[in-house]
This record gives C-alpha cells, structure tokens and sequence, in this order.
C-alpha cells in the first residue's frame, strides 16, 4: 500500500516516476526468495537460522511498521537481519564437510 501511495504521489512528468516505488516489489521478492533459500539451505545450517532466514518477509514489515519510515525502516530491518545471518553462517559452514579441500599444487 505505501508503493501505490507513494507512486500516485511523484508527479507524471518526473523523469524518475516509472521507477519511484519499485522497491516495495524488490523487497517482497527478496522476502519470497527468502523461502526458497529456507528450504535450500539444507540441515547444515542450524533450525533457528532457516526459521529467520524463511520470514525474512515478515522482517521487512516488522522493520517498516517499527521505523514507520519506508523503506528505511525495511531496508534497516533486513540488514540485521542479514548480519544475524552471517554472524552464525561461519560456525554452521565449518561443519558441512569432514573433508579438507584439495590442495592444487599437489596432485
């Protein structure tokens, strides 16, 4: 609803106005695809991290509702989002493989 809100208030003639209000879309596909990689991310990862990953969307409109500033407050909720993320990603991709990888200057 902001989207359409903010669209409908960028003059016509504005030579950025097909653009103004794209982002809402681009955030609602990174929070879709944010379940595939929910069930992409295999056991590997620990069940906290693919519950958080997986409502990233919900995230995003925790972050806009919170702020009340879009599409700041989403874009702020989901860099936490993200550093959560990565923070645990080191620990868990350690484990995904008992076997060192091979060394190219040795056959």
């Amino acid at each position: 609803m902001v989207t359409v809100i903010s669209y409908l208030g960028t003059p016509v003639d504005s030579p950025l106005h097909p653009l103004w209000g794209a982002e809402g879309y681009w955030l609602i596909l990174v929070g879709l695809a944010s379940i595939v990689a929910t069930f992409t991310a295999g056991c590997t990862w620990r069940t906290w991290t693919r519950i958080l990953l997986g409502l990233s969307l919900p995230v995003l409109v925790a972050g806009t509702v919170t702020l009340q500033y879009y599409p700041h407050g989403s874009l702020v909720a989901l860099a936490l989002e993200s550093v959560a993320l990565i923070v645990a990603a080191p620990r868990e991709a350690r484990t995904w493989s008992a076997e060192p990888a091979p060394d190219p200057g040795h056959p």
